[in-house]
């Protein structure tokens, strides 16, 4: 079984994390490993081979973490499209393999949990079954994901095997012509099959499963003091945060130290470039881009 891990769907509110480019769920917190990182090791225990899907503004400094791990297959696409069309391009090059697809934001608190419903879902997919676990993760045999999407998004079906025709690789790297890449119409593998699709099986999700797409989530999470405040160091930074008279703020520190006093309930994040500072449940990103014009 092969081990996807797609990343680069997780903008939505941690845009604010992301100042290089990276995805959020390759940033490293507090010394540990990132979120993309922890899902490869995951199914390196459970899958033969480990496979990223990213675009290539996240390449070199997402391989620059990853790179050190051992053997990841990567798959790169030259503009973000969503994650369908390197689905589809991975179930070419892997046509006769199982994939498990992981969202690399996914969090699990119970590992033995995981890898029972990975084992099960592996039994349904071998039955020529598509396996939904909860709301993102995929199990498939490649040749039969490939055969419903010819059956019911022929357009993008042949799409995809145009690009993957076409693609440019070395051993461990897979790029795809923008040109023909281009051609994909605007749709998701939910969209384009998964809500179509009669050969679908939903399990329920793992227990212990967080998706770790916002700044709540990441605050729930994180150890905090008496007075529910919580900070934690991007990758190897060193900055430190510091609480008088605060309650329930939540600190992302790159190399400065930040210090809140007599204030509650804000997200603080220091991109190295950038300090923003929003009320919690702030659309973030949304402000980024009115900023940004």
């Amino acid at each position: 079984m092969i081990g996807l891990v797609i990343l680069r769907e997780d903008t939505g509110g941690l845009a604010g994390l992301s100042p290089y480019g990276l995805p959020f769920s390759v940033r490293s917190f507090n010394g540990g490993d990132s979120l993309a990182l922890r899902a490869v090791r995951r199914n390196a225990r459970l899958c033969s081979s480990a496979v990223i899907a990213a675009e290539q503004a996240d390449f070199e400094g997402m391989r620059g973490i990853l790179g050190s791990f051992g053997d990841v297959t990567y798959f790169i696409e030259p503009s973000h499209r969503g994650i369908a069309p390197l689905v589809s391009l991975i179930a070419h090059q892997y046509v006769d393999e199982t994939i498990l697809l992981t969202p690399g934001w996914y969090d699990f608190d119970d590992e033995e949990a995981y890898a029972a419903s990975v084992s099960e879902a592996e039994k349904l997919a071998a039955k020529g079954h598509i396996v939904k676990i909860g709301g993102g993760m995929v199990c498939f045999q490649a040749s039969v994901l490939l055969e419903e999407l010819k059956r019911i998004s022929p357009e993008f079906y042949s799409i995809s095997f145009l690009v993957h025709s076409n693609k440019r690789s070395t051993q461990v790297t897979h790029k795809f012509c923008g040109k023909y890449m281009e051609k994909f119409p605007p749709a998701t593998v939910t969209d384009a099959l998964l809500c179509k699709s009669e050969n679908k099986i939903l399990m329920p999700p793992v227990k212990g499963c967080r998706v770790m797409d916002n700044f709540s989530t990441i605050y729930e999470s994180a150890s905090r003091d008496k007075n529910g405040n919580a900070s934690a160091n991007m990758g190897d930074s060193y900055g430190v945060a510091e609480f008088s008279g605060a309650k329930g703020n939540m600190v992302f520190l790159e190399h400065r130290d930040v210090t809140l006093l007599g204030v509650d309930d804000l997200v603080v994040v220091d991109t190295g470039t950038r300090l923003i500072i929003a009320k919690k449940g702030e659309d973030i990103e949304q402000r980024l881009k009115e900023l940004n014009g």
